[in-house]
């Protein structure tokens, strides 16, 4: 079984934590609904540096070395350097961006609304394409055997090649396709709107689903990798530990719990180290977990 504590917790922003990512050893960088940009020191919490506010809130955020992409809603882009109160660019449109990928070729790709994915120029900090797929929100992109894969708000999803053109889409949920997660060779999982978790096989185009977990009583907001698990958070108040082949819950942590989830909605969770990761949520707060020696519990807590 898996011994899940927390260790810390503090407010991180004045409203909503939208996005957090852990950045070089031991450090966070978190957006929020105030529209700002924080790094912390994972270990104690301390603020260390702050950017903006923007002209809309940091929705989305991902690390490309010393710096840092953040989608803003309604607003666009930003690229901050990431030691120093620096803006590097701003491409400030009426957009809302939903999601961005990690970098692939000194390039990020981005998910937005109103139909559009962007292929963002990490040297020259602007975009180098933008297409257009549709009229639905993009919620959710990653990169996977060289292709492009994204998930729509009406729970679609699409397959692209680096030049824009679309190798296939299918219906993947019912609703919001919010996460997904390459797991290994031809095989990720997909979550969203519905509170499912769907492990597809990739092989062939389009995909065929190998498995599928009803996983929380809310739509899904996160999948993310931590150590030999994946981590789920839901707008369900919970987060849920798994194993993986096949997907099996080995601890949740939910509102009944004495160190309850969150009081609201969990935005996103990532792995910090081998033993600790992070949540964080609608309740301001980021919260840091800790895997503790096993002990008798059951499979919840």
């Amino acid at each position: 079984m898996v011994n899940i504590q927390k260790v810390r917790e503090w407010q991180a922003h004045e409203g909503a934590v939208y996005s957090v990512i852990r950045w070089g050893a031991e450090e966070l960088v978190s957006g929020g609904a105030d529209r700002l940009l924080r790094r912390w020191d994972a270990a104690t919490g301390r603020l260390m540096q702050q950017w903006g506010p923007f002209s809309g809130a940091p929705f989305v955020v991902r690390a490309a070395g010393n710096e840092i992409i953040a989608g803003l809603f309604k607003a666009g882009l930003v690229v901050v350097d990431a030691t120093a109160p620096q803006l590097l660019a701003h491409w400030d449109k009426r957009v809302s961006v939903f999601a961005v990928s990690e970098p692939f070729r000194r390039h990020v790709w981005v998910g937005m609304s109103q139909g559009y994915v962007m292929q963002w120029d990490l040297d020259e900090h602007q975009p180098r394409e933008i297409f257009q797929l549709g009229r639905d929100s993009w919620r959710s992109v990653v990169v996977f055997d060289d292709m492009i894969w994204v998930g729509s708000s009406r729970g679609m999803m699409a397959v692209i090649s680096p030049d824009g053109r679309l190798l296939s889409h299918w219906s993947a949920h019912q609703g919001a396709v919010f996460s997904i997660l390459p797991i290994g060779p031809d095989q990720l999982l997909t979550a969203g709107k519905d509170g499912r978790i769907r492990r597809w096989r990739t092989a062939t185009l389009p995909p065929t689903m190998e498995e599928e977990q009803t996983a929380h009583t809310r739509p899904i907001h996160v999948l993310a990798p931590w150590a030999d698990y994946l981590v789920s958070g839901a707008q369900d108040k919970s987060i849920k530990i798994w194993r993986l082949a096949p997907l099996r819950s080995v601890r949740t942590i939910h509102p009944s719990f004495s160190q309850a989830a969150h009081r609201f909605s969990v935005n996103t969770v990532a792995a910090v180290s081998a033993d600790r990761f992070v949540s964080a949520g609608e309740d301001r707060t980021i919260k840091v977990w800790a895997q503790m020696p096993s002990d008798a519990d059951d499979t919840s807590a």
